[in-house]
């Protein structure tokens, strides 16, 4: 299933900022936990907001 969203480049610099700063906060929380089936979710996760992030024209974090 595809998905297609029409938004301003305003809000597209918005979206891609919040978004590259919600990576970086899940960055932390992979470092932080010890669990490994929660470090696995939140690699995955990660992965795949990056994945994103790059279609947006984020800037993305490490």
């Amino acid at each position: 299933m595809t998905v297609t969203l029409e938004i301003s480049a305003d809000e597209q610099r918005l979206l891609a900022t919040h978004l590259s700063r919600y990576i970086e906060h899940l960055d932390t929380e992979l470092v932080r936990t010890d669990q490994p089936a929660l470090q696995h979710a939140l690699a995955r996760e990660i992965d795949q907001l990056r994945a994103i992030a790059r279609r947006l024209g984020a800037p993305s974090p490490r």
